[in-house]
């Protein structure tokens, strides 16, 4: 993931960066913390339905860092989809008990060039948060760590609106995969669902 992507770090600021990054006053200064907790991500332009405080919190701290230098955005990005690569190699090897399960579902995440988009563009690092939240969350999920589960999941959603799925994929998992002692954490992700919407 580090050695692919590494070259983004000399790209500019490309597509919605230009409205989410640059031209957005509310990621460069944190006096505009209310507003990011309370309106959408596009707030700068336009009212839509996008609530992503997780996303602009991280963008806000990106700039705290680097100001408008988009090495530093995009560092963030690529950092960002190694981890997941790691967090999916750990939750293929634990599902599957192997190691080259694992090792294979990770290298297919983090060379696949459909990743390219969202690594590259740093407007859309919501997904790459949303996959670094659900990810935590499954694995507190399968290791019965309940409070862990429902933060991560929590970050998952306020990061991007598709995490709305996670909990119904987690229901998926406990009629496949372990069915005894988890009924709490469903009905938990559920129910964080039904206050998220």
């Amino acid at each position: 993931s580090l050695l692919i992507y590494f070259p983004s770090l000399y790209h500019d600021f490309v597509v919605d960066d230009g409205a989410l990054v640059v031209g957005n006053p509310y990621i460069k200064s944190w006096k505009y913390l209310a507003e990011i907790l309370t309106k959408d991500a596009w707030n700068i332009s336009e009212a839509t339905n996008y609530w992503r405080p997780v996303f602009s919190i991280s963008l806000a701290l990106d700039y705290s860092v680097w100001g408008l230098n988009p090495i530093g955005f995009h560092l963030t990005n690529i950092l960002l989809h190694a981890i997941n690569t790691v967090l999916l190699y750990l939750l293929g090897k634990r599902l599957q008990n192997s190691t080259s399960a694992g090792l294979f579902a990770s290298l297919l995440f983090a060379l696949h060039p459909i990743q390219a988009h969202t690594v590259n563009v740093i407007s859309t690092r919501g997904d790459l948060l949303a996959a670094f939240f659900t990810l935590l969350s499954l694995q507190a999920f399968f290791s019965r760590k309940t409070i862990p589960f429902a933060i991560a999941l929590i970050l998952a959603l306020l990061s991007k609106e598709t995490s709305m799925v996670f909990p119904v994929a987690v229901l998926f998992a406990w009629i496949m995969i372990q069915r005894e002692k988890q009924g709490l954490g469903v009905i938990l992700g559920f129910v964080i669902l039904g206050l998220y919407l």
